[in-house]
C-alpha cells in the first residue's frame, strides 16, 4: 500500500473501522491485477452496455477524482443515460442552486432503467 491510501487505511485500523484483512482485500479490489484503468467500479463497456439505469455523473476536480474521467463516462453513456453536472462544488450560490435544480430534475423526472 505504497500511496494515499496506506495512510487512510491506517487510520482506518488504528480507529477500530477496519481490519488488516478488509483493508488489505479492499486495497486489492481497487488498485490489483486485473482492475480496470478506467475507474474502480466499472469498465467502459460496463457504462456503454451494462449498466441499465440513468446515471447522474458529478464532475470530480483533484487528481483522485477527474473531470475528464467523469465527461469520459457521461460521453460513453449518452445523453439519454446520463446526466453530467460540471459545477457543484465550491462554486458559490448561484452555481450551487443550478447545480441543485439539476439534480432536483435528474430525481424526479421518473425515467429509471433507459436500457432494453
Amino acid at each position: 500500500r505504497g500511496h494515499w491510501f496506506g495512510d487512510w487505511a491506517a487510520g482506518m485500523q488504528g480507529a477500530g473501522l477496519g481490519s488488516a484483512w478488509a483493508l488489505d482485500r479492499l486495497h486489492g479490489n481497487m488498485f490489483g491485477p486485473g482492475r480496470s484503468e478506467f475507474v474502480f467500479s466499472v469498465t467502459r463497456d460496463d457504462v456503454r452496455y451494462r449498466i441499465p439505469h440513468r446515471l447522474l455523473v458529478l464532475c470530480g476536480r483533484d487528481v483522485y477524482h477527474p473531470a475528464e474521467t467523469a465527461r469520459e463516462i457521461a460521453r460513453i453513456a449518452g445523453p439519454r443515460r446520463a446526466a453530467l453536472i460540471e459545477e457543484w462544488r465550491d462554486v458559490g450560490p448561484e452555481k450551487l442552486a443550478a447545480a441543485e435544480r439539476s439534480i432536483d430534475e435528474f430525481l424526479s423526472d421518473g425515467r429509471g432503467s433507459v436500457l432494453a
